[in-house]
């Protein structure tokens, strides 16, 4: 069975249908993974599962590798991992936090199916690869997630290793010692320092940053290890500190060689819904003279279905109903309300007022009736929104090197969560947390992809240059042989077709199409110079604003 397949847009998959078809793996409650790694295994193949959606969307399914102090080296990072030809299923209801990890070397999933990976008040990834030295692999795949379908980078990896300079560093020759990991534990040797990989120098406790790439260390063969402590990189604008109050750092955790390739990337246009249907039907309110101690009046009501139980811990609301309202009599008055009871919610809240249009409070009951008696009542002047999952991006990049983005079709996207513009992708360079200011973005080629139904194309932001979180710049960005399609304020606000932050060095664009664009074309944000800019064969309609920016007039003046 597992060798069925889907064709979509020329993307092959195994899809739901093969489900009778293959055996299943489910997580037991408690928040553990279907599929988790001890440290350093190594040689396994999952193929033709269906791991069936974790109890109420905790965590992650299949776990290769953790990014916490359990993996700190490449020794205890798994490797030869793969899942192929599977299911991997959230619940349409609860969600999934994470589909998969990919935190290990030589590892991805292939052909399979990933749904229903979304989340409420917290964002959710169908796959995500951050501490991992590489290569991980995505490779025909169908992807649901509502946050980020996929993310490669996040928050700061734990396979981390700094050295101190020695005293008669120059701005290309340094001599390294005493190596230490991200929690400050003696490390080993120069080794773990490869050719041609992104280093940091800070010195004054961390007030300067100059960033490089190493060149030689005993051997130039790029991706060698080093086998010297005297080490060769690219000219800095000054020799770097040396002492206690400076040092270099590098790491193993930042994904190299990423290969993703022929997805289908997609979030359901049935996500821009309430993820519970809301009450059908009207509220019958029944008044009584008898069985309570409510006075003479109207009150109004309103219920508020809900489910409280999920990943998240936040209450799941549906559409709340109608107003309805009865008039009661007397001082021992009551009412009766009844309505059809919702799929799916554990409980429900009497929204009641004296007014029509202002609650002032709310009473919880577990099935679809209840009678008001003037029991007491929790405050609230509001009645909830139907809740919906955090949407934000179909691809985000945040720190990797030699990155490969081929043939593939990112589909639907739509203004969402924060400064979420429905963009098809975010290409960053960035430290999340602060901890690694040798974390950034290199090498990437972005082919031959199709991107549709989408508020924004890219948005491009280089590190934060004179902030905490300052990293290796963006640089070396290649886009090409692209479609790109249907940008709209359908999807969400007015917003640019392409937004470029914060410095990348070497931003290349050819032969793209570039059929509309809700507002602009180029948008530069800020005023700092993109050096290497290339803009070439392309076809981009934004007759507001074709090239424009932040300290620069529109059109050639921003070039």
């Amino acid at each position: 069975g597992v060798g069925r397949t889907l064709t979509i847009g020329g993307v092959t998959f195994t899809t739901p249908d093969h489900r009778p078809f293959m055996p299943n793996i489910q997580a037991s409650a408690g928040g553990l993974p279907a599929i988790r790694t001890a440290t350093a295994a190594q040689g396994y193949r999952f193929v033709g599962i269906e791991f069936l959606p974790n109890p109420l969307g905790f965590n992650v399914i299949v776990e290769f590798g953790v990014n916490t102090s359990a993996q700190r080296t490449v020794a205890e990072e798994p490797k030869d991992l793969y899942v192929d030809r599977s299911i991997l299923s959230g619940s349409p209801i609860f969600g999934q936090k994470v589909g998969i990890d990919l935190n290990c070397s030589n590892c991805g999933i292939t052909n399979s199916w990933i749904e229903n990976t979304a989340g409420l008040g917290q964002d959710a990834i169908a796959v995500r690869a951050i501490d991992s030295s590489g290569p991980p692999t995505v490779d025909n795949n169908l992807m649901e997630g509502a946050a980020e379908n996929t993310i490669i980078g996040g928050d700061d990896p734990w396979m981390t290793q700094a050295a101190d300079v020695n005293a008669g560093a120059t701005t290309t020759t340094a001599t390294l010692s005493n190596f230490t990991d991200r929690g400050g534990s003696a490390f080993g040797s120069i080794a773990s320092l490869k050719v041609e990989q992104p280093i940091i120098f800070l010195g004054g406790n961390n007030t300067t940053r100059y960033p490089s790439i190493v060149r030689s260390c005993g051997t130039s063969t790029p991706g060698a290890s080093c086998t010297s402590n005297t080490i060769t990189y690219d000219a800095l604008p000054a020799a770097p500190d040396t002492g206690a109050a400076s040092d270099v750092r590098w790491g193993d955790g930042i994904p190299n060689v990423v290969t993703f390739r022929r997805n289908l990337v997609y979030k359901p246009l049935a996500w821009r819904n309430p993820i519970i249907s809301g009450l059908t039907g009207t509220v019958t309110a029944t008044p009584s003279t008898t069985g309570g101690t409510l006075t003479a009046g109207t009150k109004y009501y309103r219920i508020s279905p809900y489910n409280d139980s999920g990943y998240t811990g936040a209450n799941t609301f549906a559409t709340a109903s109608s107003e309805v309202s009865a008039t009661t009599t007397g001082t021992t008055g009551s009412v009766a309300l009844s309505w059809t009871a919702v799929p799916n919610v554990t409980h429900y809240r009497v929204y009641k007022g004296t007014t029509a249009g202002a609650p002032t409070g709310y009473f919880v009951v577990s099935t679809n009736s209840a009678t008001d008696t003037g029991q007491s009542l929790t405050s609230s002047t509001s009645v909830p929104a139907a809740s919906k999952w955090v949407v934000k991006v179909l691809f985000e990049l945040k720190f990797g090197r030699n990155v490969l983005v081929e043939a593939n079709i990112f589909e639907n996207n739509w203004g969402g969560q924060g400064d979420a513009f429905g963009q098809c992708a975010w290409l960053k360079s960035n430290s999340q947390g602060g901890a690694c200011e040798h974390c950034g973005t290199r090498d990437v080629t972005w082919r031959h992809n199709i991107c549709r139904n989408v508020n924004g194309y890219f948005n491009i932001l280089s590190s934060n240059q004179t902030g905490a979180n300052k990293t290796i710049p963006l640089s070396n960005v290649t886009i090409v042989d692209s479609l790109f399609q249907n940008s709209s304020t359908v999807y969400g606000p007015s917003v640019d077709a392409i937004r470029v932050s914060g410095g990348v060095n070497n931003l290349t664009f050819n032969h793209n199409t570039f059929t509309s664009s809700a507002r602009g074309g180029i948008y530069f944000t800020n005023a700092v110079t993109t050096p290497g800019f290339v803009f070439t064969n392309n076809v981009l309609p934004a007759p507001s604003y074709p090239i424009f920016g932040l300290g620069c007039t529109i059109g050639n003046g921003c070039l």
